[in-house]
C-alpha cells in the first residue's frame, strides 16, 4: 500500500529529476523545468487550490507522481467538478505506485478524465473503472510544408511526404472570410468586459472564466497569446493560441452564436491567420471533440491526425453526450 502525499515547492526539483528519468527527457525539457512545475502545481488557479502536485515516496525518493489539472464541466443539469491527471509517472521497478496516484486523486472531484496515452496506459485505465466516453480528434493544417518537415525527423521518405502535403494543400478548401469578425490581442482576459464564454445550451462544455484563461496565458512552457473576437465592435468570443517550436495550437476558441457553423468557420479561419503572423509557424493544431467542431475544422482545411480516447471515471455527464473539450483542458497545448 502506498501513501500519496501533496508535494511542497521544495520537492519540485526532485519531481523534475524523476519525471525526466521516467520519460527519458533532457535536462532542459520545458514542461519539466522548475518554473513549469511550479505553475502547474502551485500558481493560482480558480478551479483548485494549491498544492496540485502529488507523489509517492520511498526511502526519500519519489517513485510515483501525478499533477491534478482541475476542470469544471457545464451541463444542462448543472456544474460538475473534474480533473485530468498530467505528469503521471511511476518507477518502472515499483508496481502499483502509478495506480495509487490515480486512485487517490479520484477522490478529489466528481469526475476524473484521461486522454489518449500509451498502449499500456490505455489497457490500464479500464481496470481502474475508467470508461471511454468519446474520442477527441486532433486536427492539423500544414501551412509551410518544407519548414514543417525540415524541423522534424527526416528519413528517405521525407521527399515523398513533402510532395504529398504540397498536393493536399492545392486541393484543400480556402479559408472563410472573417467579414465583420475581428481579433484584438489582450494581455489578460480579466481586464476585458463581457467576453462571451462557453455555455451548456448546446450540450456539455468545459467551463471557462477570465481567471482560468489568464492562468493558461501564464504557462511558461509555451508562448501564449490571448485574443478577443469582436463583431461590429462588440465582444463575440475569444481565442487562445500557444506556440511551441514550429507548431501553433488553437488551445481554446469560443464564438457566439454557439451553434452557427458559418460564424465558427470564420472564427477558426481568423485563428489560422493569427497563427500564421509568426514566420516560424509551419503547422497549426486544433481539437475536434464534437461532430460540429470536426465539421468546422474540415471546412477550413484541417486534416484529422489522430483520434484519442477520452476516458471518464465518476458521474455527472450522461453517457452518449458529447463534451466540448479542447487542448486547454489538459497538457497538449504546451508539450513539444
Amino acid at each position: 500500500m502506498f501513501d500519496v502525499t501533496a508535494l511542497a515547492e521544495t520537492d519540485l526539483a526532485e519531481a523534475g529529476r524523476f519525471l525526466r528519468a521516467v520519460f527519458g527527457e533532457v535536462e532542459n525539457y520545458p514542461p519539466f523545468q522548475l518554473n513549469a512545475l511550479r505553475w502547474k502545481g502551485f500558481d493560482s488557479n480558480p478551479f483548485a487550490a494549491a498544492p496540485r502536485s502529488f507523489g509517492v515516496w520511498h526511502e526519500a525518493r519519489i517513485i510515483g507522481h501525478g499533477t491534478l489539472a482541475p476542470l469544471r464541466f457545464l451541463t444542462p443539469a448543472g456544474e460538475v467538478t473534474a480533473h485530468c491527471v498530467i505528469d503521471w509517472a511511476a518507477d518502472p521497478n515499483t508496481r502499483g505506485s502509478g495506480v495509487a496516484i490515480y486512485q487517490a486523486l479520484a477522490k478529489c472531484t466528481a469526475m476524473q478524465i484521461g486522454i489518449g496515452g500509451s498502449d499500456d496506459t490505455r489497457a490500464m485505465l479500464p481496470r481502474m473503472r475508467m470508461r471511454v466516453h468519446q474520442n477527441i480528434g486532433v486536427y492539423e493544417r500544414r501551412e509551410r510544408v518544407l519548414a514543417h518537415h525540415l524541423s522534424s525527423r527526416r528519413d528517405w521518405k521525407t521527399p515523398a511526404r513533402i510532395a504529398r502535403d504540397l498536393g493536399r494543400n492545392l486541393q484543400r478548401p480556402g479559408l472563410a472570410e472573417p467579414r465583420d469578425l475581428t481579433a484584438r490581442r489582450v494581455p489578460a482576459f480579466s481586464e476585458q468586459a463581457a467576453v462571451p464564454m462557453p455555455s451548456p445550451g448546446g450540450g456539455v462544455c468545459s467551463e471557462r472564466t477570465p481567471a482560468f484563461l489568464d492562468y493558461a496565458l501564464q504557462c511558461p512552457a509555451a508562448r501564449m497569446e490571448g485574443y478577443v473576437f469582436e463583431a461590429q465592435g462588440e465582444p463575440a468570443g475569444y481565442c487562445v493560441l500557444s506556440r511551441v517550436g514550429t507548431s501553433c495550437r488553437v488551445a481554446d476558441l469560443w464564438v457566439e452564436p454557439a451553434g452557427d457553423a458559418i460564424r465558427w468557420s470564420q472564427a477558426m479561419a481568423l485563428a489560422v491567420r493569427l497563427a500564421m503572423t509568426d514566420g516560424a509557424t509551419a503547422s497549426i493544431l486544433a481539437t475536434g471533440s464534437t461532430a460540429f467542431l470536426r465539421g468546422v475544422l474540415e471546412s477550413q482545411g484541417f486534416r484529422l491526425q489522430s483520434d484519442q480516447p477520452l476516458f471518464v471515471r465518476g458521474a455527472g455527464v450522461e453517457a452518449g453526450s458529447e463534451i466540448h473539450f479542447g487542448f486547454l483542458d489538459y497538457d497538449a497545448y504546451y508539450l513539444p
